[in-house]
Parts: C-alpha cells; structure tokens; sequence
C-alpha cells in the first residue's frame, strides 16, 4: 500500500473514535461521499505524485474522506444507541482505542468489487462492525 494511505488511515486510526461535532456532520452530509473505487483511484493516484504541495492536498483531501466516513458511521451507531436499538457494532468510547493504518488499509484495499460502488462511509462502518462487534 503507498506511504500515503498509511499515513492517511493512521489519521483516522486516531480519529476513528472521537465523537462527531454536530456542525461537522451537518457540513460533511452536505458534501458528496466517494465510492470505495473513487477514494482507492484517488489513493493511488496520490501515491504516484512526486512530494509537493499538490501531494500534500490531495493528501489532505483524502483524508477528510476517512474523517468524515468514519465520523458518519460513528453518528449512526450513537443515534442507534440513543433510540435504545441493538447493533451489532459496539465502540469503545472515544480514545480509548487506536486503529492501525494497516488494519484501516487492508479493509479498504481487501473489498471485492461488488463493493467499489459502496460509498466509503458504508465501507468503514462494515469495518468498525467487523472490527468491534458486539459480544
């Protein structure tokens, strides 16, 4: 996997967690979400470009793909909580878990294609549900 999508999924391993502010979310369901196909072409894409400030943009861009999907998926399982429904995911409360850029990585990089139209928040809240089921 290239440097940046390590770099990229150890950003969000430490995001992974953290409680969705409520403006945040508002703004990020405004934005379109990329399908797990967009984000790895863009990935790698990224990984092919020299080191420059347009590395670091696209980089950085990414990346707040990550937030925003895990961020989604984080919002979903809270309000699931809230209404008193069962899930099979269960986080642990925020920061007191990290993910690793390779457990992050390998998840996105290891779906079968059936799952290239899947957009990423759906992608990641598969992984945060295999990751931390419910025991």
């Amino acid at each position: 996997m290239k440097r940046v999508s390590r770099s990229l999924a150890l950003c969000a391993a430490v995001m992974a967690l953290v409680p969705p502010v409520a403006a945040q979310v508002a703004a990020e369901q405004k934005q379109t979400h990329p399908t797990l196909l967009e984000w790895i072409q863009r990935d790698q894409a990224v990984g092919r470009m020299p080191d420059s400030p347009e590395r670091d943009a696209a980089g950085a861009t990414l990346q707040r793909d990550i937030f925003a999907a895990v961020k989604a998926a984080r919002a979903v399982e809270d309000a699931k909580a809230t209404a008193g429904e069962k899930s099979a995911t269960c986080l642990p409360p925020p920061g007191t878990t990290e993910l690793t850029s390779k457990e992050i990585g390998s998840w996105l990089y290891s779906r079968p294609p059936s799952e290239f139209g899947t957009t990423l928040d759906q992608v990641l809240a598969g992984f945060l549900a295999h990751r931390f089921p419910c025991r």
